[in-house]
């Protein structure tokens, strides 16, 4: 086949225009601007088509699709121990076969075109890959809670078929790697030899690592060692490793991790789901950690959402994962009104937005509404403005905005500006945008979620900045060096105080028009000075 006049996504992320892709035997065999001499059957009309790389799942379980919606809201030791594995005694190769057939449909039709898997059942699951096409990564997961000898384990079993008879297979798209499901799963004696073996055969190494503080605690307590370092010293790292979650890492497991260029799989996710932590992104990627996505979610189920409402305590709320502008919101005060306000949520996210999604989290009352202006550019500097307060509102719609807020400390102001500047920097941010935050009267401030664009409220910090926000995103967007990370702008305030205020058309009792007019005003010196936008 031939791509013809179609725009591709290379692997520095820039977008090549009208390019030739010609496909043979099912590899790509020419890329170029001008259309190849050699005939490659087929033309594909590429216009307003975009050809970027397929995207890859590093850690999956897959067949425990299966258990999507069963055993919520638990700690993961208590998860596995008391629900997922007494529910994994119950399957066998058939419901193993279905299981990863449902995770690799949801795959393929996300763009994902290869996965790294730890499982067993090897026969159902190399069956449902087969039959896919998709490319695997497939290991055996391994656990052992005595002191049986690697070779009596019946994952060493597996993972002799696995790497004699399936290695390679399937036009080469299966590659069999070895596992040591984790430290707390594992002994020292087991490792060892899986690393031995691992050794042996060139294979890789597929494991669990600090996924939980209590995991990484507790090794450390048994072992006198980080779960990295123990990993370490008896020898995985000697062969290419595959390393999940990496939550709670140490100073010096970072340095573990990028001297034997171990590969970590980030799982958000599933960190969120089980409240396991964040991995530190970041710093792995600024100590040259490969960092990639895996799958080990949004709260689709009411069940889920009765169990997490009452851990977490009522008051909550209920929010769209898409959209804004106040819809698919409902507070909840009591649990026999949970059931209509969960539906009713995702109905209108639906039919907002187009999903159904919702989060829930605990509602939290007489907060201030505070967002900060940014601006970073391409060469990975970025600059905070300063805050804005929009806390004055109307039908959940922002009414007044002030800058500077009138209750906010320096100290606070300069935690919650670092905040911002960290979770663009996190994010690789390019443009002018705003992070919005909650402000609670203790102090403590909560992340709501970030504009990736221009507001219309950025007049007003640009009457108390000096910036022109609008030139400077243009200078963020062309890549020119502009400003420093960090802190208000060093000079250029023109305004002490600023404000911006929206008056809404009333057209009934309690109904407002979407027609509005904005105006700001800002002190001076010498009193004040009004202006609007239309």
């Amino acid at each position: 086949m031939l791509f013809c006049n179609i725009d591709l996504l290379d692997e520095n992320f820039k977008t090549q225009k009208n390019q030739y892709v010609g496909v043979k035997d099912g590899r790509i065999a020419y890329i170029g601007a001008e259309e190849p001499q050699e005939d490659f059957g087929e033309r594909y009309d590429g216009r307003h088509r975009l050809l970027l790389p397929g995207f890859y799942n590093v850690h999956s379980h897959a067949p425990m699709t299966l258990l999507r919606g069963y055993a919520e809201n638990l700690p993961l030791q208590r998860w596995l121990g008391e629900k997922v594995f007494p529910f994994e005694d119950l399957l066998d190769e058939e419901a193993a076969y279905y299981g990863t057939l449902l995770a690799i449909s949801e795959m393929l039709a996300s763009g994902t075109v290869s996965f790294s898997d730890m499982y067993f059942f090897l026969d159902g699951m190399t069956k449902a890959i087969f039959e896919s096409g998709i490319k695997c990564n497939l290991s055996r997961g391994l656990t052992v809670f005595d002191d049986s000898d690697y070779t009596d384990l019946p994952a060493y079993r597996d993972n002799l078929r696995l790497r004699g008879e399936w290695n390679g297979a399937n036009g080469g798209r299966l590659i069999g790697d070895l596992c040591i499901h984790g430290e707390y799963t594992s002994n020292p004696k087991i490792v060892e030899a899986g690393a031995q073996h691992a050794r042996d055969t060139g294979a890789r190494i597929h494991i669990h690592l600090s996924e939980t503080q209590t995991e990484h605690e507790e090794c450390k307590s048994r072992h006198g060692l980080t779960p990295a370092a123990y990993m370490e010293k008896h020898g995985i790292f000697d062969s290419p490793t595959t390393a999940a979650h990496c939550v709670w890492l140490e100073d010096e497991d970072f340095d573990i991790l990028k001297r034997h260029g171990v590969t970590v799989a980030c799982c958000p996710a599933s960190n969120l789901k089980l409240a396991s932590g964040y991995a530190n992104v970041p710093k792995m990627l600024e100590s040259g950690i490969n960092v990639a996505l895996g799958t080990d979610g949004p709260l689709r189920d009411f069940d889920e959402a009765i169990s997490e409402a009452e851990r977490i305590g009522y008051p909550v709320m209920l929010k769209a994962a898409s959209g804004g502008g106040g819809k698919g919101i409902r507070v909840v005060a009591r649990e026999e009104d949970l059931a209509d306000a969960f539906h009713t949520a995702s109905r209108e996210a639906e039919s907002a937005f187009g999903n159904g999604d919702v989060f829930l989290e605990k509602y939290l009352t007489h907060v201030r509404h505070v967002e900060m202006q940014i601006l970073a550019d391409q060469q990975g500097n970025i600059l905070c403005l300063g805050e804005r307060d929009c806390s004055l509102q109307l039908n959940k719609q922002k009414v007044l905005e002030e800058t500077p807020s009138p209750v906010m400390t320096e100290d606070i102001r300069r935690k919650m500006m670092d905040a911002a500047v960290l979770a663009a920097k996190a994010a690789n941010y390019t443009n002018a945008g705003t992070v919005e935050f909650l402000l609670a009267p203790d102090g403590q401030f909560y992340f709501i979620e970030m504009n990736t664009r221009l507001q219309v409220e950025h007049p007003i910090t640009e009457e108390i900045s000096g910036v022109d926000i609008e030139m400077a995103d243009s200078y963020c967007l062309s890549g020119a060096p502009e400003y420093e990370a960090g802190g208000y702008p060093p000079a250029g305030t023109r305004h002490r105080m600023s404000y911006q205020c929206t008056f809404y058309r009333q057209s009934g009792v309690s109904a407002y028009s979407r027609r509005r007019q904005s105006a700001f005003r800002y002190r001076t010196h010498a009193g004040y000075r009004c202006g609007s936008l239309l």
